[in-house]
């Protein structure tokens, strides 16, 4: 009688037997590396996560040997980085094998908005280096109202709606919007 087999729902995780052709891999063992790997992955994004917000809180800093590119630099990937931890953690979480639950489907709300961020922080990065690099834009650099300007392009690119009257006329601006319009759908 196998009383193990009824209580595994997820077919992914099998009950351990005797002789196993997976190389001696039997669900106790698979279930602790997992853990294993859940937890090198959380370290990891709460390292990510802390050097983000170093490098962002860095550029706030009154230092007059900086220069405006590498205040940008470290505010911008900041933000990138902090937002990109949680983010893959999450996806982690997301994609995991298992039956789709509605935590699930808010973790995939989160990773949509997440990316609109992470898009959002690398347009305004590209816009600080380059002002002409989004065709249209009012907002001023710094400004709060930049921060809205920059959300309304990624996510015009994200959802792929389509622009109004702000656009990416950078070569590179406008593959990074490309790019954002691929992942979108998925």
């Amino acid at each position: 009688m196998n009383t193990i087999g009824p209580l595994i729902k997820d077919r992914s995780i099998r009950p351990a037997t005797a002789i196993d052709s997976a190389g001696g891999r039997g669900y106790a063992s698979s279930r602790g590396d997992s853990d294993r790997r859940n937890a090198v992955s959380e370290a990891g994004a709460i390292v990510l996560i802390l050097l983000g917000l170093a490098a962002a809180a860095a550029s706030y800093l009154p230092s007059g040997q900086w220069s405006s590119v590498s205040i940008a630099v470290l505010r911008r990937g900041g933000t990138i980085l902090s937002f990109s931890a949680p983010t893959w953690v999450v996806a982690h979480a997301v994609y995991a094998p298992g039956r789709i639950t509605f935590h699930r489907l808010q973790g995939a709300i989160v990773i949509y908005l997440s990316l609109a961020t992470i898009f959002a922080a690398a347009y305004s990065l590209i816009w600080e280096l380059d002002p002409g690099a989004v065709a249209n834009l009012v907002a001023r650099m710094g400004d709060p109202e930049e921060v809205g300007t920059m959300l309304y392009l990624s996510l015009t690119t994200l959802t792929t709606t389509g622009y109004g009257h702000i656009m990416p006329v950078d070569p590179f601006a406008r593959s990074l919007a490309n790019l954002e319009s691929v992942i979108g759908p998925f």
